[in-house]
């Protein structure tokens, strides 16, 4: 499981998101309004994004290690 960071999220002007990173930012965020929580399996996660565990975890990893998800 994660956190949803949304604490620690900024803009940044200079870095324009691909529609990969804002479509797992998105379907995170709804995922986590839908169950009223901030920790949201990786197999939720996963399922949303039509891919396999793993690729989200790397995905998530990569969000994580960005600033943009705790």
């Amino acid at each position: 499981m994660f956190r949803l960071g949304l604490t620690r999220f900024h803009v940044d002007l200079h870095f324009m998101p691909s529609s990969t990173v804002e479509d797992y930012i998105k379907h995170i965020y709804l995922l986590a309004e839908k169950q009223s929580r901030v920790e949201i399996p990786m197999g939720q996660v996963a399922d949303a994004l039509g891919v396999v565990p793993g690729t989200a975890t790397t995905m998530v990893k990569a969000l994580a290690d960005a600033g943009l998800l705790d």
